[in-house]
């Protein structure tokens, strides 16, 4: 019983503190439920804005594995293809970024905000046959703390579950 409490204590103290915001900027009455595919090709980054690439390529790659997880759409593809028809692509643009500090995290496990570090992401959803907007919404991820600082990682990981719940709730 002891091992079991100290294991518990343990991943809690290792584990880094991800929340999200989401701000839906246009709701759709498209029914996901229409498209048998989805493309999510890699995010872009608002000019001027300096992301590395593991942020354009890691959460269109969690999005991707959340889906197939979801067994929602037929065909789930991270890249583009000729097919036109029932294809939903999900594009996402890098619009603030900030990777904080994992070291001030860790030393201040995150209290009052010291080292944090956030990603914002605006994610459009287009009818790929019309090029049609369906939906669109800002998702915030941050990392707050973690014994060993937190990582930037559970922000894309919590950014692709809001995304999925989004299409899960418009599905």
């Amino acid at each position: 019983m002891k091992r079991v409490i100290f294991s518990l204590l343990l991943m809690l103290l290792l584990a880094a503190c991800a929340t999200t915001k989401i701000a839906v900027l246009k709701t759709t009455e498209v029914k996901f439920s229409r498209y048998s595919r989805v493309e999510i090709p890699d995010f872009s980054v608002k000019t001027s804005l300096i992301v590395p690439k593991e942020v354009l390529q890691a959460i269109p790659d969690q999005i991707a594995a959340q889906l197939t997880k979801e067994q929602l759409f037929t065909y789930i593809m991270r890249h583009s293809t000729p097919c036109q028809e029932r294809v939903l692509v999900i594009k996402g643009v890098v619009t603030q970024y900030k990777p904080g500090s994992r070291l001030k995290r860790g030393l201040t496990f995150g209290i009052g905000q010291v080292g944090a570090g956030f990603v914002i992401v605006r994610i459009t959803f287009f009818d790929k046959e019309s090029n049609q907007k369906i939906a669109a919404l800002d998702v915030k991820g941050q990392v707050n703390w973690g014994i060993t600082g937190g990582s930037l990682r559970t922000c894309y990981k919590t950014i692709a579950k809001e995304v999925v719940n989004f299409i899960k709730f418009y599905y």
